[in-house]
């Protein structure tokens, strides 16, 4: 019988596992993939904010005449301010859109209207600030607002209604989120898989070579010696096994009928 080699052929190589390998180019790809996502959504939500607040103006008394350039389909508001800490109530002294004219580029104007049942409330400081009139823009340019009235403080600003525009930027940023965060657990599954595919399983009795280490799962199993099957006894009478008195013949590999 020929002895088996363990050895391996010169010139080979031991293939690699690719375990986890899988999960961990995904997780990569969805985590970068969201993030990248994600800092475009937040890139845009601080520009669509930075846009919306550059049309703010800043308060004035009526009656006053506010020139701003305005974006088109954009909603804006007169906001009048209603209550400052240490002063009473303007409530009862209220604007209404009879109180605003408004004229846009070319000299047309733009009608305003009642906000809707929902008081938008704007915070400046100590105060506060509600809309009394609405108006839409249909073309970007210059617009003149004329406030009548006595002694009222406005602003002139985006209506709330306007943040709509920051809705695509925020889905953009909670897709992102939850992309970024599948790469995540995607990733550490994968790390997982690859690390518990080089662990070698001790064998009890059995001391690998020296020159095997931590991964070769493959060397171990290949250096493991083969054990002999154990040797039969050669054909002759022996005792007979069966009845424990005379002998009987074993032909080398079975026991026969002859008995003495």
């Amino acid at each position: 019988m020929s002895e088996q080699s363990s050895a391996v052929p010169s010139g080979s190589t031991k293939p690699r596992s690719s375990h986890g390998k899988g999960a961990l180019i995904t997780g990569a790809v969805l985590l970068g993939a969201g993030l990248l996502v994600g800092l475009v959504g937040v890139v845009g939500v601080a520009v669509s904010a930075s846009n919306l607040l550059s049309g703010l103006s800043g308060p004035v008394t009526t009656p006053t005449t506010i020139s701003r350039h305005l974006d088109a389909g954009t909603s804006y508001s007169l906001y009048q301010r209603i209550a400052t800490e240490g002063e009473p109530d303007l409530t009862g002294s209220r604007l209404t859109p009879s109180d605003i004219t408004i004229t846009g580029p070319g000299g047309k104007t733009v009608p305003s209207y009642l906000p809707g049942s929902m008081m938008q409330r704007y915070d400046s400081g100590s105060s506060t600030y509600v809309d009394v009139a609405s108006f839409d823009v249909p073309s970007s340019g210059v617009y003149a607002v004329v406030v009548r009235g006595s002694g009222a403080t406005v602003v002139l600003g985006p209506s709330i209604n306007s943040l709509i525009k920051l809705l695509p930027w925020i889905i953009l940023i909670v897709v992102g989120g939850m992309t970024a965060l599948a790469g995540f657990v995607t990733l550490i599954v994968g790390i997982v898989r690859r690390s518990a595919s080089h662990k070698v399983t001790a064998i009890p009795g059995y001391t690998a070579p020296s020159h095997v280490g931590a991964g070769d799962g493959a060397s171990v199993a290949a250096a493991m010696p083969v054990a002999a099957a154990p040797a039969l006894p050669p054909s002759g009478w022996y005792p007979d096994p069966s009845t424990g008195s005379g002998v009987r013949y074993w032909d080398g590999s079975a026991w026969t009928e002859y008995r003495a």
